[in-house]
């Protein structure tokens, strides 16, 4: 990637949250930068690593509703569970309310799948305790922390080391056959009057 791919790399809000990008989302572009990161692109990846990670939205009266109709069709009544009201559904809702909308819908998936009747409160809430979110903003947000240290040790390590001596004569005449066969190989060495030289012209 170059530095003029970078300048359409999405602009930070005041919320750290990432504004809509023509060249994907940030999730993508962190799969498709290269190993050694220029200025810019290290910058941004800095910025993506220390924003705060935006929450999930809560879940709405709709999404509850929907959630609670998901639960009634899926899942029997205990016998003795017979309040379907508005003031049970009520009850859910406020013991509820501090769930994200992914969260709700995870929880009731892994309702329908546990449970045999229609679950309480209490079950939904320790059904609930397991959910980990794992969407692409969280994604991108721990890879770029993972590019951010690694591009960081690398610009740190690399002015401390001192560059390879250059290769001599002495030096490929003391190889061993198997350093010789791989510097053959890779096209660092060659062989001119049966003796092995350094390529004058590596590819």
């Amino acid at each position: 990637m170059t530095d003029q791919q970078t300048t359409s790399f999405p602009k930070f809000t005041a919320m750290g949250s990432l504004e809509p990008s023509i060249e994907g989302s940030a999730l993508e572009m962190l799969n498709a930068l290269p190993a050694i990161l220029n200025d810019a692109q290290f910058t941004w990846v800095r910025e993506l690593a220390n924003s705060p990670l935006v929450p999930p939205p809560l879940a709405t009266d709709q999404n509850f509703g929907m959630a609670m109709k998901l639960l009634e069709s899926c899942l029997p009544r205990r016998k003795d569970d017979t309040d379907t009201g508005e003031l049970k559904f009520r009850a859910y809702r406020k013991c509820l309310s501090h769930l994200s909308k992914p969260q709700l819908f995870w929880t009731v998936e892994q309702a329908i799948k546990l449970q045999r009747f229609f679950p309480t409160v209490r079950e939904l809430l320790d059904i609930a305790e397991g959910w980990v979110r794992c969407d692409d903003d969280v994604e991108a947000h721990r890879l770029a922390l993972r590019i951010a240290t690694r591009e960081a040790n690398r610009r740190r390590v690399e002015p401390e080391r001192k560059p390879a001596p250059p290769l001599t004569q002495a030096m490929i005449d003391a190889m061993d056959p198997a350093m010789i066969r791989m510097g053959l190989s890779c096209g660092a060495l060659i062989e001119c009057d049966g003796r092995i030289i350094l390529n004058p012209e590596p590819a």
